[in-house]
């Protein structure tokens, strides 16, 4: 009898007459009563059409349950679970991805062992000793706490969570709803960062900071490199590499597939959104020094100019350029006369063979490049010049006068008197000797 009083008192909560008499049956058939499980119950252990259930035989599943909600056979389940944070559009969800549970008279919630909510109260249709009036929707309910109105330890819920924070609970014998404190938190997720890097020119590797958190999972993520291509991760730190094919600036973008609540959400942020540049190839720079010129300036002096042409490419570009002239003299830091000519003059001393390099330095990507260039020469000794023939210009012979003739005096003028009677004499003969030629020629 002690054991049979013990089993109506625990089923007082959703007493009937129907229901009493099945327990009598169940206690003298020796079916234990009340035991709770997480499983779903069935339709006839629902079912106890209590007066004070909101639905009217409990509910077998949550199938069941959103069966019922959609019929709506009492006509104001929509306003008393949308009052318990079940609204209609949550029915889907719930349906969906809720979860069998237990409320505890205690008055906490577990699912699995784990306890989700605290301090929960449950929702009649009748007035019990310790209710408070509730007024939803025009009509009059009562709330009473979990330790005031159960009459067993536990009794089996359908829980719906938000991640890893209590959203809502129904008991499955009665239907009625459950409000309580949250232990845990809502989901939590975005996409905080997208981080970019250059691997070369044009390759980068890409990938995020991602937040899921409070029953939020990353399913993946999918990179828009913004040149048509794209990409899927399924970690934030897994690093996807993209080789962009032409010069340009793309902007790259993540977008983040979350699972939450048996849903996929998709988040992108500012932040996830980063513009990366490919520059265009470089131009390899060319140099050299490709000839090098004398030209005779002055030859009897042995003075010549060193002349070497040059060609660059690619960013280079002629700094300046020193000389040997191949007498162990040299001279360095000659600027350039043009953007591709450097010249530099020298005098030989003497004659002979010599070997000029020319060293030309050129700007390069910051920094000095040299190229060289060569040519020989010989310069030749010159005679000298003569002041006569066969006497070189400062020999003493140079600057000797011609010897004086000795002074005759008298003697020349008598040879120049004797010299004179001679011409007379001469030319008193020959005009004799022409007139006989001339007076022989008549005869004739």
């Amino acid at each position: 009898m002690n054991v049979l009083n013990s089993l109506i008192n625990h089923i007082r909560y959703a007493s009937s007459n129907v229901l009493l008499v099945g327990v009598l049956f169940a206690a003298v058939t020796g079916v234990a009563v009340g035991t709770s499980t997480l499983h779903p119950v069935t339709s006839a252990s629902a079912a106890s059409c209590n007066t004070n259930n909101i639905l009217p035989c409990g509910a077998s599943s949550i199938a069941d349950f959103t069966n019922q909600y959609r019929a709506n056979r009492p006509g104001d389940l929509p306003a008393i679970y949308n009052y318990y944070h079940l609204a209609v559009g949550d029915i889907d969800r719930f349906l969906k991805t809720g979860q069998m549970g237990v409320a505890h008279k205690d008055g906490s919630i577990t699912i699995g062992g784990k306890v989700v909510a605290t301090s929960a109260s449950s929702l009649g249709r009748e007035r019990k000793a310790h209710s408070q009036t509730l007024n939803i929707g025009g009509k009059t309910y009562y709330s009473d706490r979990n330790q005031d109105v159960f009459l067993s330890d536990t009794i089996p819920a359908m829980v719906l969570m938000n991640g890893d924070q209590f959203e809502f609970a129904a008991l499955t014998a009665c239907g009625n709803p459950l409000i309580a404190t949250p232990t845990g938190q809502p989901p939590k997720y975005s996409c905080d960062l997208l981080k970019p890097h250059q691997i070369d020119r044009t390759t980068f590797s890409y990938t995020t900071d991602v937040t899921a958190l409070h029953g939020a999972k990353i399913d993946k993520l999918v990179y828009d490199f913004g040149d048509g291509k794209t990409q899927t991760a399924t970690s934030p730190s897994q690093a996807l590499t993209h080789a962009y094919a032409k010069e340009g600036t793309y902007t790259t973008k993540v977008i983040v597939y979350i699972t939450v609540n048996g849903e996929t959400k998709t988040v992108t942020g500012a932040q996830c959104a980063k513009p990366v540049t490919v520059k265009p190839a470089p131009v390899t720079p060319a140099y050299a020094c490709d000839v090098l010129q004398p030209t005779t300036i002055n030859k009897d002096l042995r003075q010549y100019r060193f002349t070497a042409k040059t060609t660059q490419s690619g960013g280079a570009t002629l700094k300046d350029a020193s000389f040997t002239f191949g007498d162990n003299q040299s001279i360095s830091g000659v600027k350039p006369t043009d953007a591709n000519t450097v010249s530099a003059e020298h005098t030989y001393a003497q004659a002979g063979t010599y070997t000029i390099v020319a060293t030309v330095n050129f700007s390069v990507a910051g920094g000095v490049k040299s190229a060289t260039c060569q040519t020989t020469i010989s310069p030749q000794q010159q005679p000298p010049a003569e002041c006569k023939p066969g006497i070189p210009v400062g020999d003493n012979r140079c600057t000797e006068t011609p010897a004086s003739l000795p002074n005759t005096s008298g003697l020349n003028i008598a040879g120049g008197t004797v010299g004179a009677t001679s011409i007379g004499t001469a030319g008193s003969y020959f005009l004799r000797s022409r007139r006989n030629l001339l007076s022989i020629l008549l005869r004739k």
